[in-house]
C-alpha cells in the first residue's frame, strides 16, 4: 500500500504518466538484480563467451579423462601436467623441481585446475598453480564447493588381515598404519568416477556458462558410458561360481568393494620384505581356504608368485591407474577408461572360464 501511494505521489509531482513510471521501475529492477549484474560482469570479463578458449589443468588419468570428455566440442582446452603424467608419489617432486618453475607461463594462461585435494591433502597442483596465478580457480573432483552437497564415496585404507602376520607386520602395514586414513584411489570405483564427473561438470558450467549446454550433454554421455561398463561387468560376474579373493594391495579397496568381491585375507608387505615364512603361510592359507584368485597391483617377486601357483590360485594384476598410457610423449586422454576396462576384463577372466 505504501509502495503504491509513493509511486502515485512521484507520478503526480513530476507529471509523469503512472503507467510509464511503473514500466521504468520494473525495467530498472530487472536490470539491477544481482543475477543480471553478475551476467553483465561475466560478459565484460569474457568468461561467459563460448567463443573465447580457456584452459584447465589436470595431473591424473581420471581427472584428465573426465575433464576431456566433458569439454568435447567446446572451446575449453584440457592440459595434463606433466604431459607424460606422474604417479602419485612422484607429483610433489615434479611440481617443486627446477623444471616446474618453467610452468609459470602455463599456470598464468590457465583458468582452472582440477584436483583431488579434499581427499588427497598432498595434491600439489593447486598450490603450484596458485603461486604463479592468483586468479586461478580450483575445481575439486572429489567434493563440491558447497558443504551441503555430496561428494564421492570415500573408503578407508583396509587393515591387513592374515592369521600369520606378526605384531611388527601389523604396525608397519596393518591396522595401526591404516587407521583413519582415507584411500586415495577412488577412481577404481566407476560409480565414484561418475559422481566425480558430475562435480567437475557443475563447476565448469559455472566457470564457462556459454558452454553449459554442451557440457551437460557430454556429462549425460559420459555417465552412461561409465554405468554401462559397470553393468556389463556385473552381469558377467553373475556367472562366477565363487568371488573370493586374497588381496596383496590396499589400493584396491574401491574395486573389491564395488565389484562385490569377498576379500578373505590381505597381506601388505612390500615384496622385498617377504620372508620364506610369509610365502609358505600364503600358500597354506590359499589352499586351506580354497581361494582361487589373488589380487596385486603388479606382478610380485618370484617367490610370492611361486607360492600363489603352488596353491593352485591365479594372480590378477590390477592397475591402480594413477599413471596412464603414454604415446608419442603424451598421456592419452582415454587412459583411465582403457585401463579400467582392462582391469575388469582381467578380473572376469580369472573367475569365468
Amino acid at each position: 500500500m505504501t509502495h503504491a501511494i509513493s509511486t502515485q505521489y512521484i507520478a503526480l509531482k513530476n507529471k509523469i504518466p503512472l503507467g510509464l513510471l511503473l514500466t521504468l521501475i520494473i525495467t530498472a529492477q530487472t536490470l539491477f538484480t544481482p543475477q543480471a549484474m553478475a551476467a553483465e560482469k561475466s560478459s565484460a570479463d569474457g568468461s561467459g563467451n563460448s567463443s573465447e578458449a580457456i584452459t584447465i589443468l589436470t595431473t591424473l588419468p581420471v581427472t584428465y579423462f573426465l575433464s576431456s570428455a566433458l569439454v568435447a566440442d567446446t572451446n575449453i582446452q584440457v592440459k595434463n601436467l606433466p604431459k607424460r603424467g606422474r604417479r602419485l608419489n612422484g607429483q610433489e617432486n615434479y611440481f617443486t623441481s627446477k623444471k616446474a618453475k618453467k610452468l609459470a607461463t602455463t599456470f598464468n594462461s590457465a583458468s582452472a585446475v582440477v584436483t583431488i585435494g579434499k581427499l588427497w591433502r598432498d595434491d600439489p597442483l593447486f598450490t603450484a598453480a596458485r603461486s604463479a596465478n592468483i586468479r586461478i580457480v580450483e575445481i575439486d573432483a572429489t567434493k563440491p564447493w558447497s558443504s551441503t552437497l555430496e561428494g564421492i564415496s570415500v573408503a578407508m585404507t583396509p587393515a591387513q588381515d592374515t592369521p600369520w602376520a606378526s605384531s611388527d607386520d601389523e604396525s608397519k602395514h596393518g591396522t595401526k598404519s591404516a587407521e583413519n586414513t582415507p584411500s586415495v584411489f577412488f577412481w577404481l570405483s566407476l560409480m565414484n568416477s561418475a559422481r566425480s564427473a558430475e562435480i567437475i561438470a557443475e563447476d565448469l558450467m559455472r566457470l564457462v556458462p556459454g558452454e553449459a549446454t554442451t557440457i551437460k550433454t557430454n556429462l549425460t554421455k559420459l555417465h552412461s558410458k561409465l554405468m554401462e561398463l559397470q553393468r556389463r561387468n556385473e552381469l558377467a560376474m553373475l556367472n562366477a561360481a565363487d568371488i573370493t579373493v586374497f588381496s596383496l594391495a590396499p589400493e584396491l579397496v574401491y574395486l573389491t568393494s564395488e565389484q562385490n568381491l569377498f576379500v578373505d585375507g590381505s597381506f601388505y608387505k612390500q615384496d622385498i620384505e617377504w620372508t620364506s615364512t610369509d610365502t609358505e603361510a600364503l600358500e597354506k592359507h590359499l589352499k586351506e581356504n580354497k581361494i582361487g584368485v589373488v589380487l596385486h597391483k603388479w606382478e610380485p617377486a618370484e617367490p610370492i608368485l611361486n607360492a600363489i601357483k603352488a596353491a593352485g590360485a591365479k594372480l590378477v594384476v590390477i592397475e591402480t591407474i594413477d599413471a596412464g598410457i603414454v604415446k608419442k610423449g603424451s598421456m592419452l586422454p582415454d587412459s583411465y577408461l582403457m585401463l579400467m576396462e582392462e582391469n575388469l576384463k582381467n578380473l572376469r577372466a580369472a573367475f569365468i572360464n
